[in-house]
């Protein structure tokens, strides 16, 4: 008697196991794992990381630099700019003038045709 209900709940799972087993082999591999390390296999990984480390870390010094350089040219902007006090505009004179008269661009500047502006 106790073999039969042994049976009747080990061959529903043995069949419900097996079914899965086939579904998962599907996606991914059921073989088991071979032990086998390759040499060169883990210092290809290990050599990789090495590269990968410095490459971060040479970067990260050119950022740096390029972060210092921005501030040094920011910092000479601010001191010429105070050095030579605040920037002079030129005044513009508006004229309405037609297609082959000239066009002043700016006092005391020279000028150009209307023409050449199309």
């Amino acid at each position: 008697m106790q073999l039969i209900a042994i049976l009747k709940r080990a061959i529903p799972f043995a069949l419900t196991f097996g079914a899965g087993l086939f579904i998962a082999s599907f996606f991914v591999s059921i073989a088991a794992p071979s032990f086998e390390f390759e040499k060169n296999r883990s210092w290809g990984k290990r050599h990789s990381c090495q590269k990968t480390k410095r490459v971060n870390r040479e970067m990260r010094n050119e950022l740096l630099n390029l972060k210092m350089d921005l501030e040094a040219a920011r910092l000479e902007i601010e001191r010429l700019n105070e050095e030579n006090g605040p920037r002079r505009v030129m005044p513009m004179k508006t004229l309405r003038v037609g297609p082959d008269e000239p066009v002043p661009t700016a006092v005391g500047r020279g000028v150009t045709r209307g023409s050449d502006l199309r």
